[in-house]
């Protein structure tokens, strides 16, 4: 049977004389650095072969000396610590060399390392980053979180509102690629009002709930698709076609309006001619178009 206990514990080196492992698990400072590559699980330096890994670069102090320190493949943490519970995200690397002193722009995060093994860093987090801005006192009690131009905020009364503002770069600004359309927002306001509206607000879905309504916006179309649409709780009269009604009343005032019948006399008695008001009939047939709505259109 193979020993469980690792090599380096084993009676040999347990003995009178304590064994010096080189400080490989000595490691048990929180350190801040950046990140310097993203390694793919696609990657042959890939070490977990499903995660995201990443290159961090640490500005350290050891044995009286200042230096720099890549630790290599380090994971991200789980904050929900689950099997069946994750979050996941993925951290930028800097999109600057090195040499470029005071120009890298990646993520700035904690590691501290496994039972301090230098081969076992794992990232945190990381610190409030200057490159993003401080604090507004004028916001009072809130909260705000932003990823990839996201951008959610609770306010101090309550309400809170999520903005899609189109992909970023690496500082938080405007991505070549960003798609003109964004701008999208979700907002709840203090009383219970829900906003849903695009960039220039010319589409929106408005649920007022200190007025009781609710509004629905469009710029160009508003379609409502399903197998069924009720209009009221209980709604169970259907609604009628337009344009098949204006036919089918067309075709009644015309024959109203051409009518003839036999004389009181019966047949095979002459006919009589058409109403002398067959033109009031023509003249309601010529209206029928105008009770056709320019703006609400029913599927037949």
């Amino acid at each position: 049977m193979p020993d469980v206990i690792p090599g380096i514990y084993g009676k040999a080196r347990l003995g009178k004389r304590p064994y010096f492992d080189g400080h490989l698990f000595a490691n048990t400072k929180l350190r801040k650095g950046e990140v310097m590559a993203v390694i793919p699980q696609s990657s042959k330096r890939s070490v977990s072969k499903f995660l995201y890994e990443y290159d961090v670069l640490v500005p350290q102090y050891e044995s009286g000396t200042v230096g720099t320190r890549l630790y290599r493949n380090c994971i991200l943490m789980n904050p929900v610590a689950g099997g069946g519970d994750h979050s996941a995200w993925k951290l930028r690397a800097s999109t600057k060399p090195l040499t470029e002193a005071g120009k890298t722009d990646g993520s700035r995060v904690l590691i501290l390392c496994v039972e301090g093994s230098n081969n076992q860093a794992v990232i945190l987090g990381g610190l409030r980053d200057e490159r993003s801005g401080g604090d507004d006192e004028e916001l009072g009690h809130h909260y705000e979180f932003e990823f990839n131009g996201v951008n959610f905020q609770v306010n101090d009364d309550g309400s809170w509102i999520c903005q899609q503002n189109g992909k970023t770069d690496n500082l938080g600004e405007a991505h070549k690629d960003r798609n003109k359309g964004a701008g999208t927002s979700v907002e709840v306001k203090a009383d219970g009002t829900y906003i849903v509206s695009t960039k220039d607000k010319k589409q929106s879905i408005t649920v007022d709930n200190s007025n009781n309504t609710i509004t629905i916006d469009g710029d160009s179309k508003i379609i409502v698709n399903g197998s069924k649409i009720e209009l009221g709780t209980g709604a169970s009269d259907p609604a009628v076609l337009g344009r098949e009604l204006v036919s089918i009343m067309k075709e009644i005032l015309n024959a109203c309006a051409t009518m003839t019948m036999f004389s009181i006399a019966g047949p095979p008695g002459p006919l009589t001619s058409p109403p002398i008001n067959a033109s009031q009939f023509a003249a309601i047939s010529a209206r029928l178009d105008n009770i056709l709505s320019d703006q609400t259109f029913l599927k037949s």
